[in-house]
C-alpha cells in the first residue's frame, strides 16, 4: 500500500500544480506496484478535473527540455489520472485529452532515450484521437485546439521516435505529412519549422548532407521571423552536424558553440549534452583530442543529472576510443577502472556495469583493443532501443 502521507502530498501538488515545484511523492507514486497505484487512485480521484488533469501535462511539458526524467515521471501520472475522475464534459474532450496525456508521455520518454516506450505511447495517443467522435467543420474552427491539429504534433513525435529508431522511411513520411498539414491547414509556422527540422534529421541520418543543410538553412529563415529562438537553437546545433559530416569542423564548432549559449539561456539543459558531443566529433576530425575528450566528459556528467545512464555509458566508451586516437594509452585502464564504481553509483541498469566490467577487465590486463569499444558502444545504443537485448558473446 502507498503510504497515506504520499498521496496526501500528491493530492496537494495537483490542486496547486500550476504554481507548485515538482514534489517527491510524484516519483514515489510512480515507483509504486500497479496495483498499490490502482488503489491510490481511488484516494486522489477527489482532487482530479480535467483543467488539473491539464495542468500536469502542461507541467510536463514545461520541463521536458531541462529535467527530462521528472516530466517523464509527471506525463506518466497524468496518463494515469486522466479518464480517473468524473466529468461532465462531451466525450471528444475527454477522449482529446486521454490523447494529450499520452502524447506528453511519449514526448518524454523520447527525450531520455526510451525509444521502444515512446513508440507504444504514440500509439496509444493516436488511438485516443482517433476514437474522439469530431465534425471535421466544427473541429477546424478550434484551431490549435482541434484533435486534426493535435494529431500532427502527435506525429511530429512519433517522427522523431522513429527516426531515432534509424526507421527513415517511415519517419520522413510522418514528418512531412503533419508538417504540410500544420503549415496548409492550420498556418502554424512554428509547427511547420519543427517538422521540417526533424525532417532535415532524418536527411542528415542518410547522409545527405547537402539537402539537410538546404532545409535547415530556409527554416532558420522561418524560425527568424517568429523569432523562435528555441526552434532557432536546434537548427543551429543541426547545422554543425551537417558541417562536421562535410568536413567543414570549425564552421561546425561556430554553429554548436552558438548552440549551447541559445540552450543555456533558454534552460534546455537536455540539449547541451547532446550538443556537445557533436562538437567533439568535429573536435575529433581536427585532431584536437584533448579538446574532444573534455567535451565529451561535461556531456557525460550532464547526461548523469539527467538519469541518462545508458547514453552516459555510451559517451564514457567514446572518450575510451579517443584515448587510443589521442595515443593516450597510460589514461585508459583508470578510466575504465573509475567508470565501474561510477556508473554502479549512478544506479545504471545490470546490463550496462556488466560491460563495462569486462571492459575493466580487458585494460586491466592490457587487452582492450578500439574493436573492443566500438562493440560495447552499439551495444549500449542497441540497449537504448531494447532494454531486453543481451550481451553480444564479443564483449562477455
Amino acid at each position: 500500500m502507498i503510504d497515506a502521507s504520499i498521496v496526501s502530498a500528491l493530492c496537494a501538488w495537483v490542486e496547486g500544480v500550476e504554481y507548485l515545484p515538482v514534489d517527491p511523492a510524484v516519483a514515489a507514486f510512480i515507483a509504486a506496484d500497479e496495483r498499490e497505484i490502482t488503489g491510490a487512485l481511488r484516494d486522489i480521484k477527489h482532487v482530479l478535473t480535467s483543467a488539473r488533469v491539464a495542468a500536469v501535462i502542461a507541467k510536463a511539458h514545461s520541463l521536458l527540455g531541462s529535467e527530462p526524467s521528472v516530466a517523464c515521471d509527471i506525463a506518466r501520472l497524468a496518463t494515469l489520472f486522466v479518464g480517473t475522475f468524473a466529468t461532465d464534459e462531451e466525450a471528444e474532450n475527454l477522449l482529446a485529452l486521454c490523447g494529450d496525456a499520452w502524447k506528453e508521455y511519449a514526448a518524454a520518454l523520447l527525450e531520455i532515450g526510451e525509444y521502444r516506450e515512446a513508440l507504444s505511447a504514440t500509439d496509444r495517443a493516436r488511438f485516443y484521437y482517433e476514437t474522439a467522435s469530431i465534425d471535421d467543420e466544427w473541429d477546424l474552427e478550434r484551431g490549435e485546439n482541434s484533435v486534426l491539429h493535435k494529431l500532427q504534433l502527435l506525429r511530429l513525435v512519433e517522427g522523431s521516435v522513429l527516426y531515432r529508431m534509424d526507421r527513415f522511411d517511415e519517419a520522413a513520411d510522418s514528418v512531412e505529412r503533419a508538417s504540410n498539414i500544420l503549415w496548409s491547414v492550420f498556418n502554424n509556422p512554428k509547427g511547420y519549422v519543427q517538422g521540417r527540422t526533424i525532417f532535415a534529421s532524418i536527411r542528415l541520418a542518410q547522409h545527405r548532407y547537402r539537402d539537410a543543410l538546404d532545409i535547415l538553412k530556409n527554416s532558420a529563415e522561418h524560425a527568424r521571423e517568429q523569432r523562435d529562438t528555441e526552434t532557432l537553437a536546434y537548427i543551429l546545433s543541426l547545422v554543425g552536424g551537417c558541417y562536421v559530416r562535410m568536413g567543414e569542423t570549425e564552421n561546425a564548432r561556430s554553429c554548436y558553440n552558438t548552440a549551447v549559449e541559445m540552450f543555456t539561456v533558454l534552460g534546455l539543459t537536455a540539449e547541451i549534452p547532446r550538443v556537445r558531443t557533436g562538437l567533439a566529433l568535429g573536435l575529433i576530425q581536427l585532431g584536437r583530442y584533448n579538446e574532444a575528450i573534455a567535451e565529451l566528459f561535461e556531456a557525460r556528467e550532464t547526461f548523469f543529472k539527467l538519469r541518462m545512464s545508458i547514453v552516459a555509458a555510451e559517451v564514457a566508451m567514446k572518450v575510451v576510443d579517443v584515448l587510443f586516437l589521442a595515443k593516450r594509452f597510460n589514461d585508459i585502464e583508470p578510466l575504465c577502472l573509475e567508470m565501474i564504481s561510477t556508473f554502479e553509483k549512478a544506479g545504471a541498469p545490470r546490463k550496462v556495469q556488466e560491460a563495462l566490467s569486462h571492459i575493466s577487465q580487458l585494460a586491466s590486463t592490457k587487452r582492450i583493443t578500439p574493436g573492443d569499444v566500438e562493440r560495447t558502444i552499439k551495444f549500449f545504443q542497441a540497449l537504448r532501443l531494447s532494454p531486453e537485448v543481451e550481451l553480444p558473446s564479443e564483449i562477455m
